[in-house]
Formats: C-alpha cells, structure tokens, sequence
C-alpha cells in the first residue's frame, strides 16, 4: 500500500464486516493511516495476518461477532475498549444480499437480510454511543445505491439499504449535540470477493456494469476505503448527516435516450 499521511493516529477503530471484501480494505486504509483497528465479523479469520502488511499486530484485534445480536456486538465495544482503552470511529459495515423477489423470497430470508443489516446497524450504534461520547467520535456506515433506486430481484436489500441511509440522517440529528457525526457511504457495485458466490463471477455482468458506468469499469474495492477514511477525518469536521455515493458515476443517468442523437435524427429528416 501506497504511504499515507497518519491522519488517524492514536484513534481506534471498529469495523463489522471487517476481514473481508469492503470492511477488510477499509480496516486496511485506517491501519494504514495509523489507527489501531478491531475487526468484528461473524467469519473467522487471522485478521493480524491479513493486513500485516500495513501494520503491526499490537493495533489490530480480531472479534468473532454477530451483528444480529445485541448481546454479540456489546461484546465487540467491550472488547475493543479492554484492548484500546477507547472507541473513536465505528464502521458497521457488515451486510449481505439474496435474490428473489417478493412472491418467492423464503420469509426466513428476507428477516435475515433485514436482521443483518438493519437491525445490525441499530445494534452497533446502540453499542458504541456511550464510548462515542466519551470522544466525540463518528460513524460512517455502509449504505447502496441501492438505498437510493432500486433494481430487479434484491427484495430486502433495497428497503434495507434506504433504511441505513435515513437512519443515519436520524441519528446525525439526534446526537450532534453529543458531537457525535454520523455519514454514509453508497457504493457502486463492487468487485470486493472475486470466487464462486460473487456477484462477478458471471463475467456478462462484469462486462454489463463496464459498459453502463462512466468510469467505464467496475468498482473494486481500493476505490472505497479513502471517502471512508475522508469521512471519518478532522477534514470532514463539518460534514454529517451525509450520504457519499461512490459508483463510477452508475447512476448519474437518469434512463432517457439520448436526446442529442434523436433531435439531430429528426432533423436530417427534415432536412
């Protein structure tokens, strides 16, 4: 990883999600730029050896944890402040997908979805509001161009991910006179566990979002960690309440035909 400034030094950090896809290159970014970081996730994992590349294993800590419960991520604060001595910046990043639409969508699977992501967020913010306080910290969470239009098939994801965006306006309401900020993030569709299960393990779609987004390709997951670090930032000391959108610019367009090709169709046939 490229040098970067050490805008993070002396802060704790704790992720959900956070050994692998966008919640592993986020806690990248923060070991990165000098914070010591605890990865909280469901999935088992050497998390001293996925990023000691960028840091040593003294400012990382690794949690098993389930976001789905409450008990689970008291756990997570609890030990990330045991380790640390304190909680700057919370990342609930964790989060999942699952195809169907209403009619056919197992019932089990749409509270699971909603469970993960909703329910996981209210968790973690519940959890880490007191120690948040304690350091005017801030949380950017990991919201979806999802949350914001919608597509074919994801059922629960989009009324998830449009639950995490409005959540995070409420709560940057509710506790800025703690001087808590809260932001988030919505990303594109990224490339961020290439392998079977993967979103892009159908090469069609990869070559589909290729042609539809501006930037002409698909997001990976080097392209996010920045705008959360930026967020989480004395540069961004006056933002809160905000949503990023980080898509390669997929939704910029607002689905109309090209006006300029028809108008000057029209008119060589007039002509």
């Amino acid at each position: 990883m490229t040098k970067l400034p050490l805008r993070h030094a002396g802060r704790v950090v704790l992720v959900t999600g956070g050994v692998q896809g966008i919640g592993l290159g986020v806690a990248r970014r923060f070991l990165a730029e000098g914070a010591s970081v605890v990865a909280a996730d469901i999935v088992e994992a050497d998390f001293a050896a996925a990023v000691a590349d960028v840091a040593r294993a003294e400012r990382t800590h690794y949690v098993k944890t389930d976001v789905t419960s409450l008990e689970s991520v008291e756990n997570a604060v609890a030990e990330t402040v045991a380790k640390f001595g304190k909680l700057d910046i919370l990342i609930p990043n964790a989060g999942t997908a699952s195809f169907g639409d209403i009619e056919t969508v197992p019932v089990a699977e749409w509270q699971r979805i909603l469970d993960i992501i909703v329910n996981g967020q209210f968790f973690c913010v519940r959890a880490a509001l007191p120690e948040l306080r304690k350091t005017r910290g801030n949380v950017v969470t990991t919201a979806s161009i999802s949350g914001l239009g919608v597509n074919f098939s994801l059922n629960s994801y989009f009324g998830a991910k449009a639950a995490v965006i409005n959540m995070t306006r409420y709560m940057a309401l509710e506790y800025g006179k703690d001087g808590i900020r809260f932001n988030a993030v919505a990303p594109g569709p990224i490339n961020s566990h290439p392998g079977p299960g993967a979103l892009f393990e159908y090469p069609e779609l990869e070559k589909h979002y290729a042609e539809v987004t501006p930037l002409g390709r698909v997001g990976i997951v080097d392209d996010l960690p920045g705008v959360y670090s930026f967020l989480a930032s004395e540069d961004a000391s006056w933002v809160t309440g905000q949503t990023i959108v980080a898509d390669g610019g997929l939704t910029l367009w607002t689905g109309e035909f090209n006006l300029g090709t028809v108008m000057e169709a029209q008119s060589q046939a007039a002509g």
